[in-house]
């Protein structure tokens, strides 16, 4: 289970939060860039590859070489980050909520 706590267990401020957001989102935009540089490659390779074989075993082919399993990664690396702001901006939205309700 992912804490945001720290070593003394305790929740970070909103401004935390926000800059740990800011830093994924930029985390993020940086795979972005990343995959699509692969998939461009993947465009101009992917014609080579159904030469040869069928559209399914292209791509399992294609999947399997060092360029297909960085883009997996980078796929799986971004759903991951996706998961933390969304994770983040409940966190944030408590907060909020508590701000109001003390009040």
């Amino acid at each position: 289970m992912i804490s945001f706590k720290d070593n003394n267990n305790n929740m970070p401020t909103p401004r935390q939060l926000v800059d740990k957001k800011l830093k994924l989102a930029t985390e993020y935009a940086n795979l972005g860039k990343k995959l699509v540089k692969l998939k461009i490659k993947e465009a101009r390779e992917m014609p080579l590859l159904m030469v040869e074989h069928s559209v399914a075993k292209a791509e399992r082919e294609y999947n399997a070489t060092d360029d297909g399993i960085r883009m997996m990664t980078i796929k799986i690396e971004m759903k991951s980050i996706e998961k933390l702001i969304s994770a983040i901006s409940s966190q944030l939205k408590v907060a909020e909520n508590e701000m109001y309700n003390l009040s």
